[in-house]
């Protein structure tokens, strides 16, 4: 699981970032002249804080004037929200000629941004925020890895390396995490037994970034038809039962808040008989092909809601009849299946 380095800053850096967040705005507060240039882009309704809210912590943390004089920061910060409700940004940073890429991931929207302030403190003016730990009494702040060698600058024989943050993240890092979700639903089918039917449904996938592979299963215990009355106006038909189980995988297009899904599923059908003086039983097996659509929504935690729709074609369609009476049942050459209920995410 990754974890955001900002943890690891000194407490006086954090807060110092808070007390950011807490003061008033200044009038200006994006102006950070040509020090710093951010790009911010964030979901909708995340509570995270503004481009002018961030660029402002950054200046407040690196003072007015620079230290000494350097290259220009430019960032650009894309800020995603998971299933299961954590914030993970994705920050590439430019000065001068060498380009860096971060990964952060926390909880919350502002810890996020959070430790993206002190990323852009420490590269626009590492030396400030060395005098700003070495004020407090604090001692020499832990050292970090190393930074990335910078490319050779034609204006300068010694070019100067960007002091690196602790426990940074790069974009190419294995630590994005293998997910398991469990859920549990309502689920209806339209098509495959005679008419609406509700039944319950289960399912565990395991998903990787946008990515994921999952099986499920469901049960529709019992849907009864009637073709016909008998001598004592008893009505004549069937009653049936339907279970599947299958495989599905699913993609989740970053223009899209939905996941596109396709698989294949096996269904049991079976019919018995109703109305008649020697009921019959009879069961049908085959193989159907899936399309539809899954969206998740985070409630708390790990706790989320999901949604789920598709489109059925089956390659049999058995016929189910009594005797001397007719037809009672053919499955539809296209069945429609629908599901809502809770999941879980490790």
């Amino acid at each position: 699981m990754t974890r955001s380095w900002s943890r690891a800053a000194h407490p006086c850096i954090a807060l110092a970032v808070l007390a950011a967040l807490a003061a008033p705005r200044a009038a200006n507060a994006g102006d950070d002249g040509a020090r710093v240039s951010l790009v911010w882009r964030t979901p909708e309704g995340g509570d995270c804080p503004s481009r002018d809210e961030v660029i402002e912590q950054v200046q407040r943390l690196v003072g007015p004037a620079p230290t000494r004089e350097q290259a220009p920061v430019r960032a650009s910060a894309e800020v995603h929200r998971d299933a299961d409700g954590r914030f993970r940004v994705e920050l590439v940073t430019w000065m001068g000629s060498s380009q860096g890429v971060r990964v952060i991931e926390e909880r919350s929207c502002r810890a996020m941004a959070e430790a993206t302030v002190v990323i852009l403190a420490w590269m626009i003016d590492p030396e400030a925020m060395a005098a700003r730990e070495g004020a407090t009494g604090a001692g020499p702040r832990a050292p970090g890895p190393p930074p990335p060698p910078r490319a050779p600058d034609a204006a300068s024989a010694s070019p100067v390396p960007v002091p690196a943050p602790p426990r940074q993240r790069s974009a190419v890092d294995p630590g994005d995490r293998i997910t398991l979700t469990a859920r549990l639903a309502a689920a209806g089918d339209l098509g495959t037994l005679p008419g609406a039917s509700l039944g319950v449904g289960a399912h565990v996938a395991l998903g990787h970034r946008r990515v994921r592979l999952g099986l499920h299963g469901a049960l529709w215990p019992g849907r009864s038809t009637a073709i016909a009355s008998g001598p004592e106006g008893t009505p004549v038909g069937g009653s049936f039962a339907l279970a599947v189980v299958g495989v599905e995988g699913c993609g989740e297009p970053a223009a899209l808040p939905v996941a596109l899904c396709g698989g294949l599923e096996l269904d049991h059908l079976t019919g018995t008989g109703l109305g008649v003086r020697f009921p019959a039983s009879a069961s049908a097996t085959w193989l159907s092909f899936s399309a539809g659509l899954d969206a998740r929504f985070a409630i708390v935690g790990p706790l989320g809601a999901a949604a789920h729709a598709a489109l059925l074609i089956p390659t049999r369609r058995e016929r189910f009849g009594i005797d001397d009476v007719g037809l009672v049942h053919r499955p539809s050459a296209v069945a429609g299946r629908a599901s809502l209920g809770l999941e879980l995410s490790f």
